[in-house]
C-alpha cells in the first residue's frame, strides 16, 4: 500500500509511517487519524504516543494473533479509510 514501516527485529508487531496522512503533524493530529481508523475502519492500531515513539504519525500494527488474511484484509481496510 505504499507505507513505509519499521519492521520489528523478532516482534509481533511493526511501526507504520502513516505522518503523511496526518492532517497536523501533532499528536493532535496523531489521535485524530487513530480514531478515523478505529471509527471507519474497525480496525484498533496502536498510536505511537503510547509506545513512546518520538515523532507523531506512527501508528503500531500487531499481527500476533491474526492470520495472515485478516491482517492483509485489516490493512486494506485503513487503506480505504485514508483515501476515502
Amino acid at each position: 500500500h505504499g507505507i513505509d514501516s519499521i519492521p520489528g527485529d523478532a516482534g509481533i508487531f511493526l511501526l507504520a509511517d502513516f505522518r503523511e496522512h496526518l492532517d497536523e503533524p501533532t499528536w493532535a493530529g496523531e489521535d485524530e487519524l487513530w480514531r478515523r481508523i478505529l471509527d471507519r475502519a474497525n480496525v484498533n492500531l496502536t498510536p505511537g504516543s503510547a509506545c513512546r515513539i518520538a515523532v507523531p504519525g506512527f501508528l503500531r500494527v500487531c499481527h500476533a494473533s491474526a492470520d495472515r488474511d485478516a491482517v492483509i484484509e485489516g490493512l486494506n481496510r485503513v487503506m480505504a479509510t485514508l483515501v476515502a
